[in-house]
């Protein structure tokens, strides 16, 4: 049986970016460990507020004169590139780069990291993709809205404006790579980069450990996965996608093998206002609202992290009625979930690489229950009572026999 990694929302990397999910089969709680499993390494630590994990299938194995051999000296690695990314683009530093970048008032181009730029550019292209439904400017009405507060907010008096924020608009930004560059044509415009860093950081620890001749990985970190080869069993990493309505049902499948997921979410991080009303924390730039419509999450599977982790997030802001045309366009593999029925959804390209329990459910159908997920907590609740039952025949023995096999 492949090993299969559960998806499911964690609300601690949210205020970073968005809720995303997974709980990893093999995931141990404690954080900055290497720990042996079988045939496999596990390397774990945490970084931008969550908890990345590598899970090596046959082992380290380096290049010929590679410069590091052993696992902890790989997992120390891969936190001082994490933290290097976080030195980047924490919007909780005050020294990190975008903030100071978003501190500047010049609109004179400005010398910036090729991480920066990259990412930038990465962000302002699925901006125009998409319409300005995602945005990367919109880090204004996140604090206009209160979404990072920890109490009940008040939502503006009236519908919000270009007049009002002259300073939200990703045509506002420029950015170039060479040299590496970027610069806001208002002098208050802030970047939100935090929809793509994840998925950056996953194609960079994925870079790391090919350099090493490490081929065969699974890399997790906040909500993205990126497969790497195959596992021990010469079979792809799989991921179980937890429904929203029940995070103890499985509500899809992907298999990964030389490609990434991501999920992004509005169900478990939706803010509430004073009034009681629930908002999202997921921005559309084109009203400058939350947005309303009925979709819930968003699964991207893509031949990156970065291009999963992005437009997880732009085909939620866009919702499933505008974000499956979009999908089919680019050739994207999208899983779309709702609170009411039809559940769910899939983008043509999706329907080869996002399995459902059941494959042929008439489209416009809702889907039968999702399948129940294991429970470790039965399986544990098991292993015990038939120890304790075995131990009573044992005591149960008939005299004269010897108790050996």
């Amino acid at each position: 049986m492949a090993l299969e990694l559960r998806f499911h929302r964690s609300p601690i990397a949210a205020v970073l970016r968005r809720p995303v999910l997974l709980l990893v089969a093999f995931l141990v709680t404690m954080a900055n460990t290497t720990t042996s499993r079988g045939d496999d390494v596990v390397l774990e630590g945490r970084t931008m507020g969550t908890t990345w994990t590598i899970r090596l299938a046959d082992g380290v194995r380096p290049q010929e004169n590679a410069s590091l051999a052993e696992p902890s000296e790989l997992r120390e690695t891969v936190q001082q590139e994490l933290d290097r990314l976080e030195g980047i683009f924490s919007l909780y530093r005050a020294d990190s780069e975008i903030s100071r970048w978003n501190d500047q008032s010049t609109t004179d181009w400005i010398d910036v990291s090729e991480d920066f730029a990259q990412v930038t550019l990465s962000a302002l292209d699925v901006a125009a993709r998409t319409g300005g439904a995602f945005d990367p400017t919109i880090e204004p009405l996140g604090r206009l809205w209160g979404i990072r507060e920890l109490v009940p907010i008040s939502p503006p008096a009236q519908s919000l404006s270009r007049t009002d924020l002259p300073q939200v608009g990703f045509q506002l930004i420029e950015a170039a790579l060479t040299p590496p560059r970027v610069r806001k044509s208002h002098p208050a415009a802030r970047l939100d980069l935090n929809a793509l860093v994840e998925g950056y950081a996953i194609d960079r620890l994925a870079e790391i450990l090919q350099s090493r001749g490490v081929d065969s990985a699974l890399v997790g970190l906040g909500g993205e996965f990126c497969g790497i080869g195959q596992t021990v069993r010469g079979e792809p990493w799989r991921i179980a996608i937890e429904s929203p309505h029940d995070p103890k049902a499985i509500l899809a499948r992907v298999p990964l093998q030389d490609g990434a997921v991501s999920t992004s979410g509005t169900y478990r991080q939706e803010r509430q206002q004073a009034d009681g009303a629930a908002t999202s924390h997921i921005f559309d730039g084109r009203t400058l609202s939350p947005v309303r419509h009925d979709t819930v999450s968003v699964t991207v599977v893509a031949e990156t992290a970065l291009e999963a982790d992005r437009w997880s997030t732009a085909l939620l802001a866009l919702g499933a009625t505008e974000g499956r045309a979009v999908a089919d366009t680019e050739n994207l593999a999208a899983l779309f979930v709702h609170r009411t029925p039809p559940v769910v959804e899939l983008s043509t390209p999706g329907r080869s690489r996002i399995r459902l329990p059941i494959s042929d459910t008439p489209e416009g159908e809702s889907p039968p229950p999702p399948e129940r997920s294991f429970s470790w907590g039965y399986a544990y609740v098991a292993a015990v009572l038939i120890l304790v039952v075995a131990k009573s025949f044992s005591r149960w023995r008939p005299r004269g026999t010897t108790g050996s096999n």
